[in-house]
């Protein structure tokens, strides 16, 4: 989650048009902290695709099942769908 400090440096960044990309963890908390980010950029490897490419290259011995509530990801559907299945 972006500090204080962060967020200006987006909002600035944003305010003069600058395009920016943002990635984050393929869990719960890190699909809302994208939520929010998303409101000022525009994602980058952050669909379903990219998560179903992840999981392929994760050794089984670490997967870990995901926990907590769900969260939509409106600029992918498919990628809560996916988060979902796994």
């Amino acid at each position: 989650m972006p500090s204080a400090a962060g967020w200006h440096l987006l909002e600035r960044l944003h305010a003069e048009g600058v395009l920016l990309r943002y990635h984050g963890d393929f869990d719960w908390p890190g699909i809302a902290i994208a939520s929010r980010v998303l409101g000022l950029a525009r994602p980058w490897r952050l669909g379903a695709e990219d998560y179903r490419q992840a999981l392929t290259l994760l050794p089984r011995t670490a997967a870990l099942p995901l926990s907590g509530e769900a969260v939509a990801t409106p600029w992918d559907p498919a990628l809560a769908e996916a988060m979902r299945g796994a």
